[in-house]
């Protein structure tokens, strides 16, 4: 890939690769404030061949921030160097929830009180250290109605973010598809014929946030057939605009375990919990789509063994380089490191505050890639601040 002629007479005397290697060994706070630079700097920053290559650099050596949500505050967390800051740019509300990412930008739920006591909710695409968003109205007025999100771009527009609700309509009992466009900025309904609403998975609305992995977001959905309940990985291609099926590495048994998705670096992930000894294993899809690439990569040990097991679910945050794996606690503020190659549990550093201090009643945590991806605030109906 090229960059612009204005981009590669940023500096003649330094050349290019140089600037280019010092530049992505800074953060991208830093990175951001030398946009004010000159003129040149900043269209090199700004250049979509160097921000692309700054965020291919950053999945390849697994550069990781955190997000903290802390009640109505949202604290960043950077893993190198250590620091932890509260961000002044979070949004108005009355509660949030990470609902989706990719390319470092998150997808954030907000919910602000109406004025007939129900939850008014709106969408939020954030670029959490540039600061940069759009805010997007919700598909629904109220959130009365069962709703999940997922949120990425197709294989052939990258410049397009698009987020995709799945809803179950009560007053119709069906399930109604709509995805929001940033290019066209504005909710349209999906007719995908592919939806069998009779089979479509009854209870994926109420799952956690959507994982994007090549080009679709993938929720897990059950359906109660008699005694047995049908479980699989549900993905919506945004490219298509169509569901597909994904057969799970085994069947799962929601009586005695505990199943989770989420990415292992840029692969599928399943994180399965046995609820007998709390024990978890870790599979992970190699090649995307192909059934027989599920691998079993990991087994991990119960990590509090010596307290009681009632409703102690955990799930895997991230994995972090050198076989480390770091696992949250549900509905608990508690976070844990497992080593893979000790076969030990350990605390992060930088998360030391997470489980005593000031941030020790924090509600949720999630791990991102920091990167210079615009995401511009315009004056429109779709980012214009939700009074």
């Amino acid at each position: 890939m090229m960059m612009s002629k204005s981009a590669e007479k940023t500096n003649e005397q330094l050349p290019l690769d140089l600037l280019q290697e010092i530049l992505f060994r800074l953060p991208v706070k830093s990175i951001t404030r030398l946009k004010r630079v000159s003129k040149s700097w900043y269209t090199l920053i700004t250049d979509p061949v160097f921000v692309n290559l700054h965020l291919n650099r950053a999945r390849q050596h697994n550069k990781l921030s955190f997000i903290i949500f802390s009640f109505k505050n949202l604290y960043s967390i950077d893993q190198e160097p250590t620091v932890t800051t509260l961000l002044s740019d979070h949004p108005p509300h009355k509660g949030f929830q990470v609902k989706g990412s990719c390319d470092g930008l998150l997808l954030l739920l907000l919910s602000l009180r109406g004025s007939n006591c129900l939850s008014k909710i709106f969408l939020r695409i954030w670029n959490p250290p540039t600061g940069e968003f759009i805010n997007i109205p919700s598909a629904y007025e109220y959130a009365s109605i069962a709703e999940t999100y997922g949120f990425g771009y197709g294989s052939s527009n990258r410049k397009d973010y698009k987020v995709v609700v799945v809803a179950k309509l009560a007053k119709y009992a069906v399930t109604e598809v709509k995805i929001f466009s940033t290019a066209s900025r504005s909710w349209r309904v999906i007719k995908d014929s592919s939806i069998d609403h009779n089979n479509f998975p009854k209870n994926i609305v109420y799952l956690h946030e959507g994982v994007f992995v090549m080009g679709a977001c993938h929720w897990l959905g059950t359906n109660v057939k008699g005694a047995t309940m049908d479980t699989r990985i549900i993905a919506f291609d945004f490219e298509c605009e169509k569901f597909k099926n994904i057969q799970t590495p085994k069947p799962l048994d929601y009586s005695n375990e505990h199943p989770r998705l989420s990415m292992w670096r840029e692969n599928l992930c399943l994180f399965i919990q046995d609820l007998g000894d709390c024990s978890s294993h870790i599979f992970v899809m190699k090649e995307y789509g192909v059934i027989d690439s599920w691998s079993k990569m990991y087994s991990i040990p119960d990590p509090a063994p010596e307290k009681c097991r009632l409703f102690r679910l955990w799930s895997m945050v991230c994995f972090i380089d050198d076989g480390k794996i770091l696992l949250r606690l549900m509905y608990r503020p508690k976070v844990v490191l497992y080593d893979t190659k000790s076969c030990k549990f350990d605390e992060l550093e930088l998360l030391e505050d997470l489980n005593s201090g000031v941030l020790k009643n924090w509600s949720d945590v999630h791990a991102y890639v920091p990167s210079l991806v615009p995401i511009n605030h315009r004056t429109t109906n779709a980012t214009s601040k939700i009074k």
